[in-house]
Order: structure tokens, then sequence, then C-alpha cells
């Protein structure tokens, strides 16, 4: 709300088909707190902005034990806002749109393999911090059949459960600079049969093999700044 350092605790789930703004316009300086010690789940026609969306330095609270979103989920989306914003989740479920903005923390306390497939429908864009736990959130990640963008300016190591991250048919895997470059780490294989794209001054770097798959595209160096890319071998 516009007030600061409001707070409001359920005790027990919340479900939103409507418009959730959390910490929404408030005043710089000042925290707000939204608790939700069950599910709190984003229906397919809700809308949630976590954060303050035009005011500097104010940073707000999210803390849920599960989280499932099937809408629009955004943490601090906004271009010149303050930054800071922290959501805390036991679990993670997303078959919608979810955004972390540059700066903001998203944090999975009982998933500790995060986020294992970006399930296809879905959009997944890291421009902050994703954690789970010790690790970071695409740790354990395996598969992708929905839209995958990184451009947080930070290193994410995957390691596969399977071996290989795989690019599906329709699947897109973006690496973007932010402020500074992103890397990529892959310690194991990438099979590519959807679309792969490296802009700006980023690392790419692939352990094993990167095969591009018939009908697939990948695109490495596109834009400006110095791009690298390495991996053991390169099928096309």
């Amino acid at each position: 709300g516009a007030s600061a350092g409001t707070t409001l605790a359920v005790n027990g789930s919340l479900s939103n088909s409507g418009a959730i703004y959390a910490g929404f316009q408030s005043n710089a300086g000042f925290t707000d707190t939204l608790t939700v010690t069950g599910t709190l789940t984003n229906q397919v026609s809700g809308e949630m902005l976590i954060g303050a969306a035009s005011y500097e330095n104010s940073s707000d609270v999210v803390n849920v034990g599960a989280l499932i979103n099937n809408g629009y989920l955004y943490i601090y989306p906004y271009i010149g806002a303050g930054s800071g914003t922290i959501v805390t989740a036991g679990t993670l479920t997303n078959t919608g749109s979810l955004t972390i903005g540059s700066g903001d923390t998203l944090n999975l306390t009982g998933q500790p393999n995060g986020i294992t497939d970006v399930v296809a429908g879905s959009t997944l864009n890291v421009g902050g911090t994703f954690d789970a736990g010790a690790n970071n959130g695409l740790y354990k990640l395996n598969s992708i059949e929905g839209s995958l963008t990184l451009n947080n300016g930070q290193t994410t190591n995957v390691t596969p459960g399977s071996g290989t991250l795989t690019v599906a048919s329709g699947g897109y895997l973006y690496l973007e600079s932010g402020t500074t470059p992103t890397t990529l780490k892959v310690t194991g294989n990438v099979d590519n049969s959807g679309s792969f794209n490296e802009n700006g001054g980023n690392t790419l770097t692939v352990t094993g093999g990167f095969t591009n798959e018939a009908g697939a595209t990948s695109y490495v160096g596109q834009g400006t700044g110095s791009d690298v890319a390495s991996m053991s071998t390169l099928t096309n």
C-alpha cells in the first residue's frame, strides 16, 4: 500500500485471481511485509507486483510457505525504482510468468534443487538473485520447454540431473547482459532443439558437448561486447 511500513499476515493460504500489489509505491526507507503461512497461489488471471514501483530505496519482504504462480508475478521489475525486495518461499511452482528484478531476491528454503524444469508455456526471467538454500535456484535445471532468460550479471552454475540440459523444441534460453556480463556454466552437456541466444558480452561454458539439433537455432555473440563460449565439442 501507499502507507509505509505496512504488515499483513495471513495464517493460512491465500489465492489471488485479481491483483495483489505488495509494497507497491512504498515510501523510501520503509519496509512493507506480507506473510502467508500456507500456500500463496497466483491464479492464471492473477497479477502480483512485489516491491515499490516508483520510489527508490524501499525494501519489501514477502514470506510464504509455498508459492504457486500460474499468472503474472513480478518482483520489483521497474527500471529506475529502488532495489532490495526479498521473497522467501518454501517451494516454488511456476507455470506462468515470473520476473525477478535487478537487485532483488527470491530464495527457496525447502527446494534444494530449485527449478529442474522450465515447463511449456511458462516464462522465468532472472534479473536478480535466485537461490535455493545454499545453491542457486537453477542448480539442477534439467530441461526447458518454456522460456528462460538470465540477465543478472552473476554466474549461474547448472548441473543437470540427467547429465544434459535439454532445450526442447519450442523452448527458449536467453543469456543477456545486465549492468555487468552474465555467465552460465553447465557441468554436463547441452542439447538444443529450440532457441539459444547469447547477447552482449557474456560467457557460456559447457564442460561437455553442445548439440544443435536439426531445426534449432543458436546465436552467440549478438550485440555489443566480447563474448566467450567454450565447450568440449560442438555438433550442428
